[in-house]
């Protein structure tokens, strides 16, 4: 393979526990042109971000063995992978999970149940560069519509 062809492979990692879930994306990707792994726990992640050496993370929070947001300070933590850019795909809607995504560097929160086009155009604008992502704060094109769950603990 030339270097030129090696820059243009677009690599996804796909970090999900739902089967149905992650060969969707997978497909959703793969025909979009993008080379596309699936890890189906937080452990299996940390491995396959070694091994398959995504360009992207997409990355679920409610997975077995080690919590997505395990993973992401992780991720963070080691010199090879700290810039490793990733978004963050969940049905988990709490404002804390969001917030501690978005500290560690997340680039976007997907939410769950999503169309083809909420997943590709966070993709699509991060590989070529058209996107508005903030990697302090979540960009307002893939927040779910309405205020995040807030739990509030009451004395009783």
């Amino acid at each position: 393979m030339s270097a030129e062809s090696s820059e243009k492979t677009r690599r996804i990692l796909v970090a999900e526990d739902t089967e149905v879930i992650a060969l969707l994306m997978k497909e959703i990707l793969t025909k979009a042109g993008y080379e596309v792994g699936v890890a189906v726990d937080g452990e299996a992640c940390l491995l396959a971000i070694e091994q398959f050496r995504p360009d992207l993370l997409i990355l679920d929070l409610m997975m077995p063995k080690l919590h997505g947001i395990e993973v992401l300070k992780r991720v963070r933590a080691d010199a090879l992978t700290a810039d490793l850019a990733v978004m963050v795909c969940s049905a988990k809607a709490l404002k804390a999970e969001r917030v501690a995504a978005v500290d560690l560097g997340a680039l976007a929160f997907i939410p769950k149940p999503f169309l083809p086009a909420d997943l590709l155009d966070p993709v699509e604008g991060f590989f070529d560069g058209t996107a508005s992502l903030f990697p302090s704060a979540v960009p307002a094109a893939v927040v779910p519509i309405g205020d995040p769950y807030e739990p509030q603990l009451t004395s009783g």
